[in-house]
């Protein structure tokens, strides 16, 4: 009877059931397929950024939207104030017959100006992990003064005349210069903050408008300031003239296209 109950137990423990071990019971599947679950992020929220970062995208956002208008408002400003001075140089029309005209064009080129300083505000508080808020906030006091410039000193504004090409002041050298290191810099902090929002392709497009934008403002400063000896050189003239257009024209495509593409990056890091 010994050997039949020792039998008796050992076939119990091979085929009969066996109590589960408290302690083993979350290595089970169903706790295996709850653990994906609990690591996932909640709906609209960002596995990358967090809260603040994602309202400072927000804000940088609205700075790419503002820039946008801002462009729009100076394109058709200066392809307008082209046209005059060309038909006023060709005698075509009387400057004095539309002073109104010139008058809504300058009160454009004013409030695009100060739409350019504001949205160039709006990247001050760019994510500091980025690494393009300092080169951004330097830019945007750069731009600020430059504006501010040109509004209380004549020395550094473009004055059109009837018949002749714009005069220039003294200090403009120094304003364009300015101008062309604010746009370096800004075009470096943009590139970090696509960089920074996993868009390459517009990173690489900010990044080629760093090397663009000075070719633009160096092309603009050989325009108005060449030896004199050269001036009487038709050829170069038309040459130097022709240069900064087409240079002027890629820097606006990409910048329209940086922009436009800008907005979208940021809309789809935050959401």
């Amino acid at each position: 009877m010994d050997e039949t109950g020792i039998g008796g137990q050992e076939n119990n423990s091979q085929h009969g059931d066996v109590e589960p071990d408290p302690d083993n019971l979350e290595s089970g599947p169903a706790a295996v397929s709850e653990i994906p679950g609990e690591m996932e992020p909640e709906a609209g929220s960002s596995p990358e950024y967090n809260s603040a970062e994602i309202s400072q995208l927000k804000l940088c956002g609205v700075g790419f939207t503002i820039l946008y208008v801002a462009m729009g408002i100076f394109a058709v400003a200066f392809i307008a104030l082209a046209a005059i001075m060309y038909l006023g140089q060709q005698n075509a029309i009387d400057i004095d017959s539309i002073k109104g005209i010139s008058v809504l064009i300058s009160g454009a080129i004013i409030i695009a100006s100060w739409l350019t300083v504001l949205g160039t505000g709006f990247f001050m508080p760019t994510p500091r992990r980025s690494g393009g808020q300092v080169l951004l906030q330097v830019s945007f006091l750069i731009v600020l003064g430059g504006i501010l410039a040109n509004l209380f000193s004549e020395a550094t504004r473009l004055v059109p005349t009837a018949t002749a090409l714009p005069q220039f002041g003294t200090l403009l050298t120094a304003y364009i210069i300015s101008q062309t290191i604010a746009a370096f810099l800004f075009y470096l902090g943009i590139t970090r903050l696509m960089e920074f929002t996993g868009k390459a392709r517009n990173a690489v497009r900010a990044q080629s408008l760093v090397v663009w934008s000075p070719m633009f403002y160096l092309a603009l400063l050989g325009v108005l300031y060449s030896p004199s000896f050269l001036e009487k050189i038709e050829v170069f003239k038309w040459i130097a003239r022709f240069g900064f257009i087409i240079i002027g024209l890629i820097v606006l495509f990409k910048y329209i296209r940086l922009l436009s593409d800008g907005k979208t990056a940021i809309k789809e890091a935050v959401s």
